[in-house]
This record gives C-alpha cells, structure tokens and sequence, in this order.
C-alpha cells in the first residue's frame, strides 16, 4: 500500500489479540522490508525465558500448577533439546504432576522408566537443591543467596550472554539488550524484597508469589 498506493506508514496498522506473542515474528519481519515498526506494547519481564525458568520451577518446588513444557522450552534446564523432548512426552503421556519429577519415576513401562529416569534426574537435581537451601536457609538473605546459586548452576547468565551476543551480531540490538535489561531486573527485584522484609524469612510459597508479582510488574 504504500509503495503502490502512496499510504503513509502512521495511516496502517496491524491488531492482535496477543501482541506479546507476535511482537519478535512482527520486528523482524517489518525489519527485513524495511518498514518502520512502532508498538505501544510493553513486554513483561516475567514473560523473559529466564523469568519463566525461575518462575515455573518456584511453582513446582511449592506442589503449585508449575509447566514441565514452559520450564523445558525456555532454553534454560540442563538438558539437551533431545532429553526435554523425552521427559515432556513422557510427562504428557502419563498426566504428571511437574512436582512427580522430584523423586525417581515409578509411573509407565519397565522401559519407559529406564529411558527417562537418568533425565529426571538430570532435570531436577539443581530443583531439588533449591528446594532444600531454601527451605534450610535461615533468613531471607540464605533464600535469595539460594536462588543466585540456582541461576548460576543452571548456567542461566552464560546461556543468556551466549544467546545476547547471538543477537547482537545479527543486528537485533533490542532483543540482545532485552537480556541484560532482565538480569539486572532480577536483582532488582531481590533488593527489594531485602528492602522490603529485612532479614525476615519468607514461606517458600510467599517468596515465590512476591518474585512473580514484581516481574509481572516490571517492563
């Protein structure tokens, strides 16, 4: 329309009902033509991958409604795309509770059980290792101290530099920019809580509600 028919880029627009869900798949297509792109959407800093990571392994570890597919999906566990294809199907196929994944296997077939118990285990011993710290921490402190370890074991900050530098050289500056951005949300997000509650302990469920509300809350 506007090569052909002289329409200025500020007189088109494009609707969906999930702008979030379309926004990467809308910029990079709008880049590649060449045609100025504008949105007043503010993405989340809970929608990040490694915010989902976070997030959805607090709701496991707390027996709530946390997604084995959205935690495996992130790019963040410390299994191969081969091995989280296995445990999802595995888990779908047998309507798991993602909480099931923190002790061995019982459920499904003789070979079922010997071809996914060694990735469960791969999968859920830095989990479980949060657990326990967070739950053997003494104060608020000890919790969030967990939570960095957790991060750093599961190599999340090398995965995101890895995948921020991946960006870059492709020319997609914000993107690359959105992964610093959220690292430093992250802790932003723990000082307050440190601000916010002192040296107090929180309930494992709490602690996992306040991390969720604040990144909803942060753009």
């Amino acid at each position: 329309l506007a090569r052909l028919e002289g329409w200025r880029y500020a007189d088109m627009a494009v609707v969906t009902d999930d702008t979030e869900a379309y926004l990467d798949v809308l910029e990079q297509a709008f880049g590649e033509y060449k045609v100025p792109f504008f949105t007043q959407h503010a993405r989340t800093a809970a929608s990040h991958p490694m915010c989902t990571f976070l997030l959805e392994t607090l709701s496991l570890i707390t027996n709530r409604a946390g997604s084995i597919s959205a935690i495996c999906e992130t790019g963040f566990t410390s299994l191969d795309l081969d091995e989280a294809e296995a445990l999802m199907s595995y888990c779908a196929s047998l309507k798991l509770r993602p909480s099931a994944l923190l002790k061995p296997l019982s459920r499904g077939s003789t070979d079922m059980i010997a071809a996914c118990e060694p990735i469960r285990a791969k999968f859920s011993q830095p989990v479980v290792r949060l657990k326990e710290a967070i739950q053997n921490a003494q104060t608020l402190d000890e919790q969030l101290i967990a939570l960095h370890a957790f991060l750093l074991e599961t190599r999340c900050f090398e995965k995101s530099e890895t995948h921020r530098q991946s960006l870059a050289q492709l020319g997609e500056k914000r993107l690359a920019a959105d992964d610093v951005r959220i690292q430093n949300q992250i802790y932003g997000v723990f000082d307050q809580l440190k601000e916010l509650f002192g040296s107090e302990k929180l309930p494992l469920g709490t602690l996992g509600d306040l991390i969720r509300r604040a990144l909803e809350a942060a753009a």
